[in-house]
C-alpha cells in the first residue's frame, strides 16, 4: 500500500469509530524524569516521628500519614 492509502484508511477508520483514540507510553526514567512510588509501612509502635524524619532527610518528602 502507499502511504497515501494507509493515510485514507486510518482516516476512514477514524471517522467510522474504528480506531477511537490514540495513547502515548513514555519511558519516565529513560528521559531522566522522576517518579512515584506509593509504599504502605505497618509499624508495631503509633511514633512515626523518626520514620517521617529519616526519609524527609532525603531528596523530597511526600509523605501522608493515614490509618488503615
Amino acid at each position: 500500500m502507499t502511504v497515501q492509502a494507509v493515510g485514507n484508511c486510518i482516516k476512514k477508520f477514524e471517522e467510522n469509530g474504528v480506531i477511537k483514540a490514540y495513547s502515548l507510553v513514555i519511558d519516565e526514567i529513560k528521559l531522566g524524569l522522576p517518579y512515584i512510588v506509593f509504599v504502605i509501612v505497618y509499624m508495631e509502635t503509633a511514633n512515626h516521628d523518626s520514620f517521617v524524619h529519616s526519609m524527609c532527610s532525603r531528596q523530597r518528602c511526600g509523605i501522608q500519614l493515614g490509618s488503615s
